[in-house]
């Protein structure tokens, strides 16, 4: 009886060890993660327009309308008025940046900026508070205007 005590004991210490050893490999798990990570998903993969021409700003009820018109290569697509990330460097001021994103096939190299495109974007009262002047910026100037 002492024997088969024992032979139980020992086969359920083996299997106890044989099972924690188990849990420790060294592979790593597997995952579907992209290498390097997921991209942020805030950051704005567009680029500044070339040249900001127009800007104006219409009341509306409720708060009011910055429309902004810039010249661009023909193909650029996808346009906004984005505000920059972070808090505003100027408390009086709302910053808004013109962007647009690139061609899916390339433009030819020498295409001069003729393609025109205008963009709209509210902005409420409650947003407005405080504010006295609201610019456009692109990648070689600005436009602003004051309330």
């Amino acid at each position: 009886m002492t024997r088969i005590l024992t032979t139980r004991r020992t086969v359920l210490l083996s299997l106890s060890a044989l099972g924690l050893t188990g849990a420790c490999g060294r592979d790593s798990p597997n995952s579907l993660e992209p290498k390097g990570g997921y991209p942020n998903p805030t950051a704005d993969g567009r680029e500044l327009i070339p040249v900001v021409e127009e800007m104006s700003i219409e009341p509306t009820p409720g708060g009011v309308i910055v429309t902004a018109t810039g010249r661009t290569l023909p193909g650029y697509w996808d346009v906004a008025l984005v505000a920059p990330a972070g808090p505003r460097a100027v408390e009086t001021e709302i910053r808004l940046e013109f962007r647009v994103r690139p061609p899916v096939n390339p433009v030819p190299a020498g295409a001069q900026p003729v393609h025109r495109v205008s963009v709209g974007r509210f902005i409420s009262n409650a947003e407005l508070a405080g504010v006295s002047s609201i610019a456009v910026s692109g990648a070689t100037n600005s436009r602003s205007s004051r309330r």
